[in-house]
């Protein structure tokens, strides 16, 4: 197998799954407000996390085993920070803001899986709960 072992293929399969439902970032001219879109950017993974919560335990597992940055996760985040970048600087805010905003919104959105994964929390937490730090992101572009 050129993945590796169940645990990387499981991985794969996860981050590939994940990448197929990447929302892309709302055009300059959309009404579609950046709070709104960062806060919904989330809501296919959450739902893929929530559609098999045994898969979804077992991918985390994997995550916290240390894979390489060279992993899909690494492309998946580079390319959701991208996207959540994108529709901050769309929305007005100076570029610098946007990138370490997005980099907030990912790593706040890999917490809240694994809060999930866990069992700590349920889908309508969490989404509220991004929704909280995309608000609190966009406020700090003001400041």
């Amino acid at each position: 197998m050129a993945v590796g072992d169940k645990e990387s293929l499981l991985s794969l399969v996860y981050d590939q799954a994940i990448a197929a439902r990447i929302p892309a970032p709302p055009a300059a001219e959309s009404t579609t407000s950046a709070v709104d879109y960062l806060s919904r950017y989330f809501a296919p993974f959450l739902d893929l996390f929530t559609e098999n919560e045994e898969l979804a335990r077992a991918y985390f597992r994997a995550l916290t085993r240390g894979r390489s940055e060279k992993a899909a996760l690494g492309s998946l985040r580079t390319l959701a920070e991208s996207n959540l970048s994108a529709a901050m600087v769309n929305a007005g805010t100076p570029d610098a803001h946007a990138r370490l905003g997005a980099q907030v919104m990912f790593a706040s959105y890999l917490g809240e899986l694994m809060l999930l994964a866990a069992g700590s929390t349920d889908p309508r937490q969490t989404a509220t709960r991004i929704r909280h730090t995309a608000e609190f992101v966009t406020a700090q572009e003001r400041q």
